[in-house]
């Protein structure tokens, strides 16, 4: 159970474990082994009744499952703590309680341990017996029942205990529970008593009407999709609304986005409004990888020296007092905390989101159906507001949670890796990574006649029940490994493995369930790069992103481009009832942005060596054009290699976006596009991390080429998706090519013109952009033009004007 507090009445109840789990932690970091504890949980609770059974049998005087409440008052609070006890034996002379606990020990490594191995089961019947004391039971004592999942070995650990000590345990967990609820309840009323401040002096056009629409939303518990242009302050005008709305009713906000880029954004404007007086709060939480200070990501105390003792560095350096008092605590201010206390920002960061009221972070942490902050979104989260930025990539991301792989040779890998060690020692999880290897292999041969085929993958029929119970022994094993494995590995291809399996476990159990959702269907590659490998496909998230959705208060899904609304309805699953939407046309002068379209070629894939040469004279023309800085954003990395050598100007510097960019090298090529001097050109990919979602420096384009739409390429899990779009929506094409890739091209066309004074030219390179369907998902301010000659129609506008 969770701490469920009464604050009117000055209550609250909590139970056992609560009340173990509450207070400073001491020690270090210990991460978890991957594992689901599904089938250990199962095993754990076979254990317990049987042992319950067989106690009844045994003994008429054992009673199973008896709870136990006990009330006590600290600082004005009354207090229940409540228990359940496994077993309870009442003597003449005294009362025996029995606590039966599980473990992955066979017998004999079971019996060698005492209770300072099981310190925290030990806790748990120490507070039983205070909890008896305390309700009158003759001379409590315990006993501590370790059971053997293994052979069923069984160990008995007296527990005794000074009553008095464990009190003042209590009392000092208590205290803390009850101080950090005051605190708590003081500052949400300091809150409430706040006026939110805009982040800017002054509004922008339309920006009132933002913050009016999405007020609306909220206060009707609505999810509302917030269509406005790039460069009208939607971020600004959303979280305005946002935190008013918050700040009045005690709620929390989650800003989930798309990439970093975003969140600085965010984070920017949540600094702003801090600055000018909003008492707030607030936390980034990065990626555990990207957060790392480690040299390799190991979170143990023996393989990270950030880890170690990291609750007591904690507690002793105030570290959480510190960044809670910077009130926006970004990621560099969490990376810096860190450096100097010499503990992990990824953790930092989780701890600081218990307590903060709005926390930035990637939409994994959200939707991510094995990623998901299950500390704030396990269970319902009616106190949490949800915003969405650059909401049009969100079900392409839905589609790629639910859609996970696994590869041959990562078993094989893992296998070789634990044989290396000591094969005999690691047989066990060896012969895990044959099985699955086996059934990765295995998928070739459960292709069924007539079967899509495309490329080098083919719809296959898996045996889901086969990598189930392969999840389930990596479950039942996962203690072990975590006791046997060596410390100082600094990498761990087995451990990696696992929790690619519990992960495409978890989407097979998802699609499993009845819940009106599309089973994800199964596809076999053999790729000549990867080798062997089973992907399930995701067509259909909805099941999931719906109930997420519906957990919250309500929300607001914002980008420049969310057209239609029904493709997003659709595929997130939010109910008629709670569907909102808003469009704002764009408030900057029609006359700032001009639009033409270079129609005489075709960017298709069929025709894009005939139509080479030409295509890459109208970018360079339109280059030439152009007095100040261009961008060309292209369909695809492959269209970009082949034509941005031909579009190469004499003086004008070309900054080319590359496959696996860092963040220093992104950051270097902003720098360089804003630096004085003569005027560059950046070539960027549609959908890539200078076409959308960042803030290029003002005035820095004058014009944006985009060459071809962008559509997703043709292989058979886009095929699959086709096909079921067009059955359960009749919109096949549409939803499964047209609204993925024209919303790339009008992100990239909003890096022109962000400001009311700025003035920008947009060219549409390729026929397709004149097709109706095409043109129908066109921002409808846009007017569009078909010149002649859209170089000199570009040196018009920057000439005389259009």
């Amino acid at each position: 159970m969770a701490i469920r507090f009464d604050d009117a009445e000055r209550r609250l109840s909590l139970g056992v474990g609560e009340l173990l789990s509450v207070g400073p932690a001491r020690g270090s970091l210990r991460a978890d082994f991957a594992g689901s504890g599904a089938a250990r949980m199962a095993a754990g609770r076979q254990v317990h009744s049987d042992y319950q059974a067989a106690r009844g049998r045994e003994d008429e005087r054992f009673v199973a499952e008896v709870s136990l409440k006990v009330t006590i008052l600290v600082r004005g609070w009354e207090c229940a703590v409540r228990g359940r006890l496994d077993g309870l034996i009442q003597e003449p002379h005294r009362t025996v309680v029995e606590e039966i606990k599980s473990t992955g020990l066979d017998a004999t490594r079971l019996m060698a341990t005492g209770l300072e191995h099981w310190p925290h089961y030990r806790a748990q019947v120490e507070l039983y017996l205070w909890m008896l004391s305390r309700s009158g039971y003759p001379d409590p004592v315990g006993r501590l029942v370790m059971v053997s999942l293994i052979d069923g070995g069984c160990h008995l650990l007296q527990v005794d205990t000074a009553v008095s000590l464990v009190e003042a345990f209590v009392l000092d967990r208590l205290d803390f529970v009850v101080r950090e609820r005051e605190a708590r309840i003081a500052w949400m009323a300091r809150r409430r008593g706040s006026t939110v401040p805009f982040a800017h002096p002054a509004y922008r056009p339309g920006q009132r009407a933002i913050i009016e629409d999405v007020e609306r939303g909220l206060a009707q518990g609505k999810h509302l999709l917030l269509t406005a242009p790039t460069g009208t302050g939607k971020t600004a005008a959303v979280l305005h609304a946002a935190l008013s709305h918050a700040y009045a009713r005690d709620l929390r906000i989650f800003v989930a986005t798309a990439k970093g880029t975003q969140q600085a954004v965010a984070e920017q404007t949540l600094s702003i409004i801090q600055g000018r007086g909003l008492p707030l709060r607030a936390v980034t939480i990065r990626a555990r990888e990207k957060a790392c200070l480690n040299e390799v990501v190991d979170c143990r105390p023996e393989g990270c020296r950030y880890a170690e003792g990291y609750y007591d560095k904690l507690r002793e350096q105030h570290l959480i007092e510190e960044l809670l008092g910077a009130g926006v605590a970004t990621p560099e201010r969490v990376d810096a905390a860190g450096r100097r206390a010499v503990a992990c920002p990824f953790e930092l960061a989780l701890e600081l989101s218990d307590r903060v009221d709005v926390v930035v972070g990637d939409y994994n942490y959200v939707f991510g159906p094995f990623s998901y902050l299950r500390r704030h979104f396990g269970e319902g989260h009616r106190d949490w507001i949800l915003v969405v930025d650059e909401a049009h990539n969100l079900v392409e991301r839905a589609r790629s949670y639910g859609s996970p792989r696994l590869l041959a040779r990562d078993a094989i890998r893992a296998a070789a890796f634990l044989a290396d060690r000591d094969a005999s020692r690691y047989m066990a999880f060896i012969e895990l990574c044959d099985d699955l290897g086996e059934l990765i292999r295995g998928a070739a041969r459960r292709v069924q006649t007539g079967a899509p085929r495309r490329g080098h993958e083919v719809l296959v029929a898996l045996n889901a029940r086969a990598f189930l119970d392969l999840r389930d022994r990596a479950d039942e094993l996962a203690l072990d490994y975590l006791r046997m494995r060596d410390p100082g590995w600094p990498v761990d291809p087995y451990r990696d493995l696992v929790r690619e399996l519990l992960r495409f476990a978890a989407v097979l159990e998802l699609g499993a369930r009845d819940d009106g959702g599309q089973e994800p269907l199964h596809i076999y590659q053999q790729d000549p790069a990867d080798g062997p490998a089973v992907q399930l496909l995701c067509l259909d998230p909805s099941p999931w992103t719906g109930a997420r959705l519906e957990g919250f208060s309500a929300g607001v899904l914002m980008s420049a481009t969310l057209r239609p609304p029904h493709f997003h309805r659709d595929l997130l699953g939010i109910p008629e009832d709670r569907f909102a939407v808003a469009e704002h046309p764009s408030p900057f002068p029609p006359e700032n942005r001009g639009v033409a379209l270079a129609s005489e070629v075709s960017t298709t894939y069929r025709d894009r060596a005939a139509h080479r040469e030409r295509t890459g004279r109208i970018i360079r023309e339109v280059i030439e054009a152009t007095p100040g800085n261009v961008a060309v954003y292209y369909s695809s990395f492959g269209l970009l290699a082949s034509l941005a050598p031909l579009a190469a100007v004499p003086g004008r510097a070309a900054l080319e976006q590359t496959r696996r960019m860092g963040e220093a090298q992104r950051a270097a090529m902003v720098a360089a596009l804003a630096a004085p001097g003569p005027p560059k050109v950046l070539h960027g990919v549609l959908g890539g991390i200078f076409a959308e979602g960042i803030d290029l420096p003002a005035g820095s384009l004058q014009t944006v080429v985009v060459v071809g739409p962008a559509l997703p390429g043709v292989d058979l899990q886009r095929t699959l998706f086709k096909q079921w779009c067009e059955e359960r929506f009749g919109a096949g094409f549409s939803y499964a090519y047209l609204v993925p890739g024209l919303s790339r091209v009008v992100q990239a066309a909003g890096r022109v013109v962000r400001r009311p004074e700025d003035r920008g030219a947009v060219v549409l390179v390729g026929r397709r952009f004149a097709w109706r369907d095409y043109a129908a998902l066109l921002p409808p301010d846009w007017r569009v033009r078909r010149p002649e000659d859209p170089a000199a129609w570009v040196e018009a506008f920057w000439g005389e004007g259009v």
